[in-house]
């Protein structure tokens, strides 16, 4: 669909999921109007003394 958006919402697995979205973004660039491949990724920085730190993703959706 043009333009793409996405949408998404972060919370803590001990609290209740948030009911409207935190982040939304919508952009019309060509590159993004193709056939691809959707992915997910979660970044560390190297100057984290917390690690480790475990990422979870549930219920994706791509349409």
């Amino acid at each position: 669909a043009n333009p793409t958006t996405v949408r998404m919402r972060v919370w803590l697995a001990s609290q209740p999921e948030p009911s409207s979205w935190q982040f939304s973004a919508t952009d019309s660039e060509a590159q993004l109007q193709t056939a691809g491949s959707p992915g997910v990724r979660a970044q560390l920085p190297s100057t984290a003394d917390n690690a480790p730190v475990v990422f979870s993703f549930d219920d994706l959706v791509v349409q």
